[in-house]
């Protein structure tokens, strides 16, 4: 009688792990789809990505340029003195668009 019941009780047992086993691999593919939306909405709320082959850039730059040299003589006893001024303001504009894409 004792026998049985250990037969009786591997049996239960292999058939329990069988049972959750097989649910173990029906519910993979729910899990694995899962995981793999929440990676696509997670790749989602990053937005769009720098790419440095595929870019629109807007130009503006600006420079301005004006030379101002002032020089003065001075008569001193032993000769004469001379000093020079320098002022210098430059301005440039440049205004485009540029872009840039890969082969």
């Amino acid at each position: 009688m004792l026998r049985t019941k250990t037969g009786q009780s591997t049996l239960e047992f292999s058939v329990f792990a069988i049972v959750v086993i097989g649910a173990l691999l029906t519910m993979q593919i729910y899990i694995k789809r899962g995981v793999q939306g929440r990676w696509r909405e997670s790749i989602d709320d990053i937005g769009e990505q720098y790419d440095p082959r595929h870019s629109d850039n807007l130009t503006v730059d600006t420079q301005t340029a004006t030379a101002v040299t002032n020089i003065f003589l001075e008569e001193q006893a032993d000769g004469f003195t001379t000093m020079r001024e320098d002022t210098v303001h430059s301005v440039e504009e440049v205004s485009g668009t540029r872009s840039i894409t890969a082969p």
